[in-house]
């Protein structure tokens, strides 16, 4: 019986995690682009000149992260920098 009721509890903790990204994602898209690569997909944002004289700079930021934490303190900051040289 024990059994039976730890896979009942799993199947809805599943049911209720697959809700729950459904809903924040409708709820909070997606910024800039997705890119298809080998494997899944990324979401990119690109914010300083494409046309920059040097190498993009790429900021990855960790999966309990989010792209604001990267962007706010240090990525403006360089796309500022990139577009003043």
């Amino acid at each position: 019986m024990i059994s039976v009721t730890v896979v009942v509890a799993l199947c809805v903790l599943a049911v209720a995690t697959q809700v729950g990204v459904f809903v924040f994602e409708r709820r909070y898209l997606p910024a800039g682009e997705l890119v298809d690569v080998t494997g899944g997909r990324l979401h990119v944002v690109q914010i300083g000149p494409r046309d920059a004289s040097g190498p993009p700079i790429v900021l990855i930021h960790g999966a309990s992260s989010s792209m604001e934490t990267m962007r706010l303190p240090l990525g403006n900051m360089l796309a500022e920098n990139t577009a003043l040289s």
